[in-house]
């Protein structure tokens, strides 16, 4: 058989059962030894690991070496987690970049990092055609008939200063190269499944993109917790039920707005809940978590949503648990958080500030523009995130910092946000510039029933104090999101401004 296809993915109907590349059947329910589960089959973990092992020893054999900075584009796929761990096998610094940018971007993005080389999923390598540039997907096809003796390490890339170079989502401006050791990576995910509770039997679906912190931060937790993981379509909500229910998955991962549409499908389908009821952890990280996405998926599914926080900087800063399901729960062993005022004093319990994170997980500095490393200065990091601590030490986010100076007042738009979440609705607050009254603020309000502007304004002034109050309340079926599912905030702050432009700022008020 080729490397990397399972029996199922040649054809053959298994139920059940799924069949090695050696021919020998596993059964599927009740099996704890560690597999991979795609949509066309799955291997177990030494089968992964050897595929893993046959394309190091291919690119290296075309040159590939240890300290050679790689780029890596693809869709989530068995294909690509292999030459991902292939590459960390080789010890490059691995350069992991977003599916979904044009070849502009991702060209861009190549010349900062200074990359040697490209391996490059469908259809991406057909944008690209020079002798550094590998369509990953046909050269693991080339490798499986190899026989390469020894084990999968990530000894070698664990002590690499530059072991990989993660970008910030961009939300709020251009993206930035995050270079981080191995040691912070590796590390980091050890604390974080001990944190966690992770299991030999355990399933992981992690339904996010790996080429982003949270992502990839799953995948080499799941890789240090040796237990199994799914890779699923993670877009196509209805595949994802499936996968959830027929592949015994255990703990899922997402983001916010993926579990929007999660509890949009339920409500359609609610025989489908019951299928469901598999999961011990349903995990959300990637932006902040509303109160109306918390309860909605506790009125369907009766269950909690375990909250997490972290960032491209610094890994994962903190998790809830089942045991201590409190927002985002306490900090990770060895990572400090303290919440601080504007003057850097730190707060008492219970006291919303910024949180400053003191962590070994933090990043080794951004990239410049040649490739080169700035370096962070180590120590307590700013996060330019609201949040508070509560007098037992969990962690509680509310948002990005970004003060707004209005009428006299220091206003945090995220505080307001959550303060119009218990009118009951989601909605983002951004604040433009008025040479008058110091900013105008626009909130933009989810409205799927189109209960109109005049339905919110209400609501929202009674909450409100008169100087929190929006100048302009414009409302939409659904906020805008970025390639990671966060809220697209640079689109948000667009319309506003143009906006402005044509109005008197005064509608809404």
């Amino acid at each position: 058989m080729e490397l990397g296809k399972t029996a199922a993915g040649q054809g053959t109907k298994v139920k059940r059962a799924t069949l090695d590349h050696r021919g020998a059947t596993e059964p599927r329910e009740g099996y704890a030894s560690p597999r991979v589960i795609t949509p066309e089959g799955a291997v177990t973990a030494r089968r992964f690991e050897r595929d893993v092992l046959c394309v190091a020893d291919g690119l290296k054999d075309v040159g590939v070496d240890a300290g050679d900075r790689v780029m890596v584009k693809g869709e989530n796929s068995y294909a690509y987690c292999v030459a991902l761990f292939a590459l960390m096998h080789l010890n490059t610094s691995v350069v992991l970049v977003d599916n979904q940018q044009t070849p502009e971007e991702t060209e861009n993005l190549a010349a900062r990092s200074a990359v040697r080389w490209r391996l490059l999923g469908e259809p991406q390598h057909r944008k690209i055609s020079d002798g550094h540039t590998i369509a990953y997907e046909g050269f693991i096809r080339t490798c499986g008939s190899r026989s390469v003796p020894g084990s999968f390490s990530l000894a070698r890339w664990r002590e690499r200063e530059d072991a990989a170079i993660l970008w910030t989502s961009g939300s709020t401006g251009q993206p930035k190269g995050v270079v981080k050791s191995g040691r912070a990576i590796v590390d980091n995910a050890v604390c974080t499944g001990d944190a966690t509770g992770y299991k030999p039997d355990d399933v992981l679906m992690p339904l996010l993109p790996f080429s982003h912190q949270y992502g990839f931060s799953v995948l080499l937790t799941w890789w240090v917790a040796r237990c199994s993981l799914v890779i699923a379509p993670y877009k196509l909500i209805g595949r994802v039920v499936r996968h959830i229910a027929t592949d015994g998955v255990t703990v899922v991962d997402a983001t916010p707005a993926t579990y929007h549409s999660l509890v949009g499908y339920l409500r359609k389908k609610p025989e489908t809940v019951a299928r469901l009821s598999g999961v011990r952890m349903w995990c959300v990280g990637g932006a902040p978590l509303s109160s109306r996405i918390e309860h909605d998926f506790y009125r369907v599914l009766h269950r909690q949503l375990l909250d997490g926080y972290g960032l491209t900087e610094l890994g994962n800063v903190a998790v809830s648990s089942p045991q201590n399901p409190v927002s985002c729960g306490p900090p990770l062993k060895g990572v400090e958080v303290c919440v601080v005022d504007e003057d850097g004093h730190r707060l008492p319990a219970d006291r919303v500030g910024e949180i400053w994170v003191s962590s070994p997980g933090l990043m080794e500095g951004y990239l410049v523009e040649d490739g080169a490393i700035l370096p962070q200065e180590q120590g307590w990091y700013p996060t330019e995130d609201l949040g508070y601590l509560d007098s037992a030490g969990n962690l509680h986010v509310i948002g990005r910092k970004q003060a707004v100076h209005r009428m006299g007042y220091t206003l945090y738009p995220a505080s307001l946000e959550r303060q119009v979440e218990l009118c009951g609705c989601t909605a983002k607050v951004v604040g433009i510039d008025d040479d008058r009254r110091g900013a105008l603020l626009f909130f933009f309000v989810e409205d799927p029933e189109e209960r109109g502007v005049r339905y919110w304004k209400d609501k929202i002034h009674r909450r409100l104090a008169p100087y929190e109050r929006p100048n302009v309340i414009l409302t939409m079926d659904k906020l805008p999101l970025n390639r990671n599912g966060k809220v697209d905030s640079i689109r948000l702050k667009e319309m506003a401004v143009d906006h402005a432009k044509v109005s008197t700022g005064e509608e809404g008020a």
